[in-house]
């Protein structure tokens, strides 16, 4: 299977002003394996802690793609760039699914995934953020198929084409 492409217009209902300000260390380790495995031990710990915010996701994100944070901070993020493939992407869009794959570790829901991600990057084919890449990209495909069919998010069909992407996956895709 090839990577999938996302279809479709940017649809955003970010409101920064909404995020709360709530008490809790941002959680910024430096080894990203370790990011994802302590997911399920704070989750033991704290298990009432709040959610990861919208903000702390989009800061994880932006963190991991430096060149995209400096556009981020001066505001002038492009609706569209061309990689070194020719491809062109949606550097916004892009942003707003590796939030949803934070807060998706963060929580472990749909369940099971931080397992998913952890044993992928065990494997050593894959660094952490291409892992991420691989979830977004099942994720984008669920969301086509769940549009195109007028259907609800499928756990299982979501892992099954994470691990099929995972397979057959190509690191220049990223």
């Amino acid at each position: 299977m090839q990577h999938k492409k996302s279809p479709g217009p940017r649809r955003s209902n970010r409101n920064p002003s909404s995020n709360r300000i709530r008490k809790r260390a941002t959680f910024a380790p430096t080894d990203a394996l370790d990011a994802i495995e302590s997911v399920l031990s704070r989750k033991a710990a704290e298990p009432d802690r709040e959610e990861l915010s919208e903000l702390d996701a989009r800061l994880i994100a932006l963190r991991n793609h430096p060149d995209l944070e400096g556009l981020d901070r001066r505001g002038v993020m492009p609706n569209e760039l061309c990689d070194q493939n020719g491809n062109i992407w949606n550097p916004g869009l892009h942003i707003d699914l590796h939030m949803v794959i934070e807060r998706q570790l963060d929580s472990d829901q749909p369940e099971g995934i931080v397992a998913i991600a952890i044993e992928m990057e065990r494997e050593g084919k894959l660094c952490a953020h291409d892992v991420k890449h691989v979830l977004m990209s099942a994720l984008t495909w669920q969301i086509f198929q769940m549009q195109k069919e007028d259907r609800v998010f499928d756990e299982q069909e979501y892992f099954r084409d994470i691990q099929e992407d995972y397979a057959t996956w190509d690191k220049s895709s990223s």
